[in-house]
């Protein structure tokens, strides 16, 4: 631990901060707290509407280049730069690096920039594997400078650090993995009640399509999905086509402490999406005693194929033979066993350290 005369001075950027919601604008907050807890000077650049100190008005072009500024012109506030995007917030930083030589860069990249607005059905493995459009081609290039240009590049999971260094040609030694944490909560000692959870956004990579298909092979199996996006006026014709409507719900979003309120009860909380570098929604379950069932492409994959139910994403009887599992009251039975039995203390404070340890 250093010194209080010799605590570096951090700067958080990112995209969103509180009061907007989303799991980014949290983490955030949380390192916020955190950092000054450890006792360092913490300021934060961001393009939130109630927070900002760089406007978000002006297209993504603009905004990127006020941040440009703010750096530069800020410059005396700050030792090091943590930020927590590639592209949107980390272009910008990554460009002021180039001038800001005697700082410190890092960046954190908790998901695939590229392949997120892509839209396809499609693995992330899959999606490298496929030829690439000029513009696509035109933003891995702006995507490789601007990762190159940090001191320190870290990844949540070890799948998706090998997907820099052997797409985006960030060196090994510059890496770091510094997996998500798990929520403070009390582990559920309510009774489960008969339903399975959906909690996302309702768009195409998510895969809320496959649940419908598969939910409609059973007789009383219920489904809860809580979320909005651009399919839930398909999803929500989907269920009055199919007569499914009194098993299952669609429901907007709700607040972090009604969600987990509400998969503590879960029987299980599915994630079917084509790829999930390392989803908090499977740590929110786990921390709250709720059995998982997730897709395979996840780089929690090892690390919890003894706890959770991993599946194909594009295989429904897959999924369908993992729902079966769950509706076995023995086979059930041991699954929380498992579940109950995973560590959780893994935190924010934790989180913190490591970053310490890089500046």
């Amino acid at each position: 631990m250093k010194e209080e005369s010799q605590k570096e001075k951090i700067l958080l950027v990112s995209s969103i901060f509180p009061p907007e919601i989303g799991g980014p604008s949290m983490y955030v907050a949380h390192l916020f707290e955190e950092f000054k807890n450890l006792g360092y000077e913490v300021y934060t650049a961001t393009y939130t509407k109630d927070t900002a100190c760089v406007s978000f008005s002006g297209g993504s072009f603009l905004r990127m280049l006020r941040l440009f500024f703010y750096l530069v012109f800020h410059q005396k506030k700050y030792d090091v730069v943590i930020t927590f995007n590639a592209f949107s917030t980390g272009l910008p930083c990554a460009c002021a690096s180039k001038f800001l030589r005697t700082k410190k860069w890092i960046v954190r990249v908790g998901g695939d920039y590229l392949w997120e607005r892509s839209g396809e059905m499609s693995t992330l493995s899959e999606y490298y594997q496929k030829s690439k459009s000029f513009k696509e081609k035109v933003l891995i290039h702006l995507l490789q400078f601007s990762l190159q240009s940090f001191d320190k590049v870290i990844a949540t999971e070890t799948m998706y650090s090998k997907i820099l260094m052997e797409k985006y040609s960030v060196l090994q030694d510059k890496l770091e993995v510094i997996k998500n944490p798990f929520p403070i909560v009390k582990r559920s000692e309510k009774d489960r009640k008969n339903f399975y959870l959906f909690a996302g956004r309702l768009v195409a990579l998510k895969n809320p399509i496959i649940l419908l298909k598969v939910i409609e092979q059973f007789d009383q199996v219920v489904l809860k999905i809580l979320g909005s996006g651009p399919l839930k006026s398909q999803l929500t014709s989907w269920v009055k086509e199919h007569n499914l409507e009194s098993r299952i719900s669609i429901s907007e979003s709700v607040s972090q402490e009604e969600l987990f309120d509400i998969m503590a009860q879960a029987r299980a909380v599915i994630i079917p999406s084509f790829s999930e570098v390392s989803p908090n929604t499977l740590l929110e379950a786990l921390a709250l005693g709720t059995p998982v069932i997730c897709t395979q492409e996840t780089g929690y994959r090892d690390e919890y194929a003894n706890v959770v139910s991993f599946f194909d994403p594009k295989n429904i009887n897959q999924l369908v033979r993992a729902i079966e599992m769950h509706e076995d009251p023995n086979m059930y039975k041991d699954i929380v066993k498992k579940v109950n039995d995973v560590h959780t203390d893994y935190s924010f404070s934790d989180v913190a350290s490591k970053f310490v340890n890089m500046l």
